[in-house]
C-alpha cells in the first residue's frame, strides 16, 4: 500500500510522529490531531500492521514510534 492511498489520519499520525522525532504516546496524538485516544488507537495499530510504526513499552505507557527510514514516504 502506497502512503498516498491512507486515510487522512493514517498520514496525518506518521508525519506528527516523524515531526516530534519519530516517537509519542497515543494520548499525545489524540490530542495533538483533536481526536479520541480510541481513533488514535485504531489508526496506530493499522499503521503497525503495515510495518510504519511499532510500539515499545516505558513504564506502564506505550511509546509509538515511526519507522524512519520510511521518513521519505511521507511529505512531513
Amino acid at each position: 500500500m502506497a502512503i498516498s492511498n491512507l486515510k487522512f489520519y493514517d498520514r496525518e499520525i506518521l508525519r506528527l510522529l516523524l515531526k516530534n522525532g519519530g516517537s509519542m504516546t497515543a494520548n499525545q496524538i489524540a490530542e495533538a490531531l483533536h481526536i479520541s485516544w480510541n481513533t488514535a488507537q485504531k489508526h496506530l495499530k493499522k499503521l503497525n500492521e503495515l510495518g510504519l510504526v511499532e510500539n515499545s513499552a516505558d513504564g506502564e505507557r506505550y511509546i509509538w514510534k515511526a519507522w524512519c527510514e520510511k521518513k521519505n514516504l511521507v511529505e512531513v
